[in-house]
């Protein structure tokens, strides 16, 4: 009986597998006489199944401040100091009027992070959409396009 309301919590989450400890990391140590199962028993874990859906995603947008194709990586600078550093294929992902112009190009960033972790540590792209904000007369001296979609 208390296996089914367990497994109804698990289905109620969203589902999940039993995976065996030596796979999890999780197992009790040996050495340990009473703490945890006996050590010729298998332990088992339950790992949580989350979808793609549910990736945590922080959204940044500012100007650009700097810049610089010409690196490896290529990097790219906003005024309220968030860092970039990306390869030519993560630069080609970006969708929106490119190329990128110091001050006159405005950036959205989706991150794949929690909103409140303000660690330093790098986070993954998702998405990064550039916008021109400059007059239109200078899209055309720029030789800037829209690229409304991802290769």
């Amino acid at each position: 009986m208390r296996f089914s309301g367990f497994k109804k919590f698990i289905e109620s989450i969203g589902g999940g597998s039993f995976l065996p400890t030596t796979w999890t990391g999780t197992e009790a140590d040996p050495s340990s006489s009473l703490a945890g199962h006996p050590t010729f028993l298998p332990g088992t874990d339950v790992a949580i199944s989350y979808s793609p859906m549910e990736i945590p995603n922080t959204q940044v947008d500012g100007v650009v401040k700097h810049f610089s194709y010409r690196t490896n990586p290529i990097t790219i600078e906003l005024e309220n100091g968030t860092k970039l550093a990306m390869d030519v294929k993560q630069y080609n992902n970006i969708v929106g009027d490119l190329p990128i112009v110091p001050k006159l190009t405005s950036l959205v960033i989706h991150f794949q992070r929690r909103p409140d972790d303000n660690k330093s540590e790098v986070s993954q792209i998702v998405k990064c959409i550039a916008k021109f904000i400059g007059p239109e007369y200078l899209k055309a001296s720029y030789g800037i396009k829209n690229k409304n979609q991802m290769p």
